[in-house]
């Protein structure tokens, strides 16, 4: 037994405290190493153990995979710690532009991923991977404050053409240190309004047009009620509804169909 221990490599030895001070002999760029290093992070008994295999590896994709995973609470918040160091830094080697995508389109940490949205790189070169986070996160605070916020012209306006509350779009035309996002801000704004002003009108007329359906199904003649109730259909369905909200064009529509049928009936 001591013979064998003798020539046992100290990654093997039962000593926890042997297996550590063996770990810097073994190198990651070595593919034999490697895998021994990946064994002991993953298997090792002593955490301590593989926590250093992990420092030895320092990989990105395996801190990743045990702060999600892992049943030891220390390694999975060491993990955790690691992974958001390497995601927030601005430049890390770990981490090419294709990893940190999939990273983005995987994670559903949605408290790491505002973090890494509010880092000043993410705001410069990548617009679609801001967009999807944004997208993930689906808050249209975070939206507003990173069209102020971003040095990148084209996300801001990207995220302008979603905008569609009118307090908001009045905060960015008048506040907006960007001419030409200030402007944009504006005429959308007034498009919205005018909208609103239509579909004001197109319900006030619609509600007309009720109105004199319902006097129709109780005073009109025999004689003129045909060509009325021709001309009063027409009226009501040349009307733009698809301009009112969902529930405003449900009680119309439901209050034309109630009037046709009494209509009908009475014209039968």
């Amino acid at each position: 037994m001591i013979f064998k221990r003798l020539f046992q490599p100290g990654y093997q030895h039962p000593d926890a405290n042997v297996r550590l001070a063996s770990l810097e002999r073994l190198d990651p760029a070595k593919a034999e190493h490697k895998s021994l290093l990946h064994e002991l992070a993953f298997n090792d008994a002593s955490t301590s153990v593989r926590l250093a295999a992990l420092e030895r590896l320092d990989s990105f994709a395996i801190w990743w995979k045990l702060a999600q995973t892992d049943n030891n609470e220390r390694v999975r918040k060491v993990a955790q710690r690691r992974s958001e160091t390497v995601l927030l830094s601005d430049n890390h080697p770990e981490l090419p532009p294709a990893q940190r995508k999939r990273f983005v389109d995987e994670c559903r940490n949605h408290s790491l991923l505002e973090k890494l949205l509010l880092k000043q790189w993410q705001h410069l070169p990548d617009t679609g991977l801001s967009l999807n986070i944004l997208k993930k996160l689906n808050k249209d605070r975070l939206n507003q404050q990173v069209i102020f916020e971003s040095d990148n012209a084209r996300l801001a306006e990207t995220l302008l053409e979603s905008v569609q509350d009118p307090k908001a779009l009045s905060r960015i035309s008048k506040k907006h240190p960007n001419p030409q996002l200030k402007s944009q801000a504006t005429k959308k704004l007034n498009e919205i309004n005018q909208l609103q002003q239509l579909a004001a009108q197109t319900e006030k007329a619609a509600r007309l047009t009720l109105s004199k359906m319902q006097v129709l199904s109780h005073e009109a003649t025999d004689a003129e009620f045909k060509r009325r109730y021709i001309d009063l259909k027409q009226e009501f369905e040349k009307q733009k509804l698809h301009l009112l909200s969902v529930s405003v064009q449900q009680d119309l529509q439901g209050k034309y169909t109630a009037l046709l049928k009494r209509l009908d009936d009475k014209h039968l």
